[in-house]
């Protein structure tokens, strides 16, 4: 019996070991081999850079603003930190983690909409969890991980090594490390377009309309107050607007109207200015031409929207 509790120590000493040495390793190589294909990798390689503004959100940043546009109708220099599907928390990380690497912003945008007020009844995975474990072991991050990932999961990667990479193989293939990298170690297209992705596609995606009722989500509010607050207290000048939805849609969108006019309350009450182009009333959100879907403009759109967005912004940039 003495032998086999023995064996069995060993056993789980040098699995420990093992573990440990390969979540060092892991770590050590995804903060320093980013796979720029990752719009947050792209994003968190940027070091030591200076900025004029940036526009913060989801899809409908990433997707309907086009940074050349903007940085030629202002003078000033920007970057899209717009990522798919993010929720207020990954945008308060993001930006956390972007500053932290040495780059200084003094001028912020952020998009509201009712998918990132109300993440967790629209989107399918609003906290991109796997996109920043190699950064569990800093403070903000851990923080952001607990109020965002079950919390067992969060105590098994911050305390039981390797496992986190474990979960998520499928993004850190050993094949993959072992023979040099993941799939992009540069990412010419986002550098060009400052992390602009404008769809090209203009066939309108119609879907059916039905009714929903939204809300604001705690934990959304609770993370645009940290984005609101920790923006504030690093000196970066916010603007809030809501861009444009198409015209037919919005009757659809129950209490839409009145959380943003929550949102607008909440940031001018702090002395921050708020756009909203998501009227029925508004011609950027009449023409169907100009989306690809009822809630992303297309190329066309966005030739319209951004140099709008560009003039509206340009009255409040410091």
């Amino acid at each position: 019996m003495k032998l086999f509790l023995r064996n069995v120590t060993i056993f789980f000493i040098i699995v420990f070991i093992s573990f440990l040495l390969l979540d060092k390793y892991y770590t050590s190589y995804s903060l320093n081999h980013p796979n720029v294909c990752e719009k947050s990798d792209w994003i968190l390689n940027h070091k030591n850079e200076s900025f004029d503004f940036a526009v913060l959100g989801n899809s409908r940043v990433m997707h309907m603003v086009d940074i050349s546009t903007i940085e030629k109708h202002t003078g000033k220099t920007g970057i899209n930190l717009g990522i798919r599907g993010a929720n207020f928390a990954e945008n308060y990380l993001v930006l956390d983690q972007f500053l932290k690497k040495g780059n200084t912003i003094k001028n912020l945008a952020i998009e509201v909409n009712m998918h990132n007020l109300d993440s967790r009844k629209q989107l399918e995975y609003p906290f991109h969890d796997y996109n920043y474990v190699s950064y569990l072991k800093d403070t903000s991050v851990y923080n952001t991980f607990k109020d965002n990932v079950p919390y067992h999961k969060v105590l098994m990667w911050k305390f039981i090594p390797f496992i986190r990479y474990m979960e998520f193989s499928n993004r850190f293939s050993l094949y993959k490390i072992i023979k040099g990298g993941f799939e992009c170690k540069i990412n010419p297209v986002f550098d060009l377009t400052k992390g602009s992705e404008i769809v090209n596609d203009k066939v309108f995606k119609d879907e059916k309309q039905s009714y929903v009722y939204w809300k604001i989500n705690e934990s959304d509010e609770k993370y645009l107050d940290k984005l609101i607050d920790f923006s504030l207290k690093n000196k970066i000048h916010l603007v809030f607007y809501s861009g444009p939805v198409y015209y037919k849609y919005q009757p659809f969108q129950l209490n839409y109207k009145n959380i943003l006019e929550q949102v607008k309350t909440k940031v001018m009450n702090k002395g921050i200015s708020f756009i909203n182009f998501c009227t029925m009333q508004n011609a950027l959100c009449q023409n169907q031409g100009d989306f690809n879907d009822n809630f992303h403009m297309n190329i066309s759109g966005v030739s319209k929207f951004s140099p709008i967005l560009a003039d509206s912004l340009s009255k409040y940039f410091k």
